[in-house]
C-alpha cells in the first residue's frame, strides 16, 4: 500500500503511517546475539503478527540452524548474551516483558477484569487426605459389632465427617475447620500435599481457587473457553522497529 502525501501535510502522513501498521500482518526474525558458553548458540526470536494474533518464540541454534540447543518459548537471560549489534540488556528485558505479556493473544483464560483484578500468580496448597490407623480400626469394631449404642450413634457421625473429607467427590481438598478437627482427632491423616496454581485450582478444591469462578462484572467463568484480546497498536510498532 502507497502513502501518498497531500498539502505537504505531515500529520495526515503520520495518521496513514499508523493506518497502514494496524492493517499489515508481519512476521520478522532477530538475531540477539550469542550465548557466552562454550557453544556460542545464536539467539533468534521470531516474531508473527497474523489475523490479530502475536506469536513468538526463540531458538538456540547455530547460524546456519543446522544445530539447535532449544526452541519454542525460550528464556531471554541478558547476562547470558553477548549482544548483537543494536542489543543491549534493556531491550532484552522490554522484549521479554512483551513476550510474557501478549504471546498468543487470542488464549486469554480470564476477562479483562479478572486480569486486572485477580492475583492469576497466586499458589495454593491442595491436599489429599486418607483413613487413618485408628479409624480404620473403629470401622473394624463397628462391622465386628463390637460397639454399643451410643458407640455406634458416635461413630456414625464421625463416619459422615471422615468420609466428606476423604472420599466424597466434593471432598476437601484444603486445611478447613472439618479436616483440622479430624487430623486433630487422629481420624485422618495427609495422603499427599501439592502447591497449584490458583487459576488451575477451582473452587470446590479450595477456597481461593480460581478455575470456573464467575467474573462479579460481567459473569464469565474464568477457564471456560480461550478469549481473544487486541495487541495495542503501540505494542505492534514497538515490535517491528525492533
Amino acid at each position: 500500500m502507497k502513502i501518498h502525501v497531500f498539502d505537504n501535510d505531515a500529520n495526515k502522513l503520520d495518521t496513514m503511517k499508523q493506518m497502514v501498521i494496524k492493517m499489515q500482518d508481519f512476521t520478522k526474525e532477530v538475531r540477539i546475539g550469542r550465548l557466552k558458553d562454550d557453544r556460542r548458540y545464536n539467539v533468534f526470536v521470531e516474531i508473527e503478527y497474523k489475523n490479530k494474533r502475536l506469536s513468538i518464540t526463540g531458538e538456540e541454534s547455530t547460524i546456519s540452524k543446522r544445530c539447535m540447543r532449544s526452541a519454542g518459548q525460550i528464556t531471554l537471560n541478558p547476562d547470558e548474551i553477548e549482544f548483537a549489534p543494536g542489543w543491549n540488556k534493556e531491550k532484552v528485558i522490554r522484549l521479554e516483558q512483551i513476550w510474557n505479556n501478549w504471546h498468543l493473544n487470542d488464549l486469554r483464560a480470564g476477562c479483562k477484569h479478572q486480569r486486572t483484578n485477580w492475583d492469576l500468580n497466586k499458589k495454593v496448597e491442595v491436599f489429599d487426605f486418607a483413613w487413618s490407623t485408628k479409624f480404620r480400626n473403629m470401622r473394624k469394631r463397628a462391622e465386628d459389632g463390637l460397639m454399643d449404642e451410643k458407640e455406634y450413634n458416635e461413630y456414625k457421625q464421625i463416619v459422615i465427617s471422615v468420609f466428606e473429607a476423604t472420599v466424597n467427590t466434593t471432598h476437601h481438598k484444603w486445611l478447613s475447620p472439618l479436616v483440622c478437627g479430624l487430623l486433630y482427632q487422629g481420624l485422618i491423616q495427609v495422603k499427599s500435599k501439592e502447591t497449584m496454581d490458583a487459576n488451575w485450582t477451582r473452587t470446590e478444591e479450595h477456597p481461593e481457587g480460581l478455575l470456573c469462578k464467575p467474573c462479579k462484572i460481567c459473569g464469565y467463568k474464568y477457564g471456560t473457553k480461550w478469549l481473544h484480546e487486541d495487541v495495542p497498536e503501540e505494542i505492534l510498532k514497538e515490535l517491528m522497529e525492533m
